[in-house]
């Protein structure tokens, strides 16, 4: 059996995160607007999103957890306030393309929950 590699995500049915090239595309379905707008996000936030989303089969993923992930493991300096910052930044910018709000939820003092039943993982395969 081939292996199977991350390519990105789907939220809802019109958003696509493209993980390899950093991008959030909105490809609207139905009749109407057929604008399509996209986001490239850089790699603190693309790194973000990833983590969250990989990691939204998990209730509640904790702040240390993600402080640790996307910034410490890159030697990059990491506190609450950044973290604030960047999520904040993100969720403004998945809003401004059609994600809806309340796709991330803050729990205070524990962590970051995503609603994971409209999140589907796409996988690509070498052939």
């Amino acid at each position: 059996m081939a292996d199977k590699y991350l390519y990105g995500y789907l939220i809802g049915r019109d958003i696509q995160v493209d993980v390899i090239n950093h991008r959030v595309i909105h490809f609207p379905k139905g009749k109407g607007t057929k604008i399509i707008r996209m986001l490239y996000l850089r790699d603190t936030m693309m790194r973000l999103l990833v983590f969250l989303l990989k990691n939204s089969n998990v209730r509640i993923i904790s702040y240390n957890e993600i402080m640790m992930n996307v910034w410490e493991m890159y030697n990059l300096s990491s506190s609450n306030q950044r973290l604030w910052q960047v999520l904040h930044e993100l969720e403004n910018k998945l809003h401004s393309i059609g994600v809806m709000k309340g796709f991330f939820s803050k729990i205070e003092k524990k962590g970051i929950s995503v609603n994971a039943g409209v999140l589907t993982t796409l996988y690509y395969i070498k052939i």
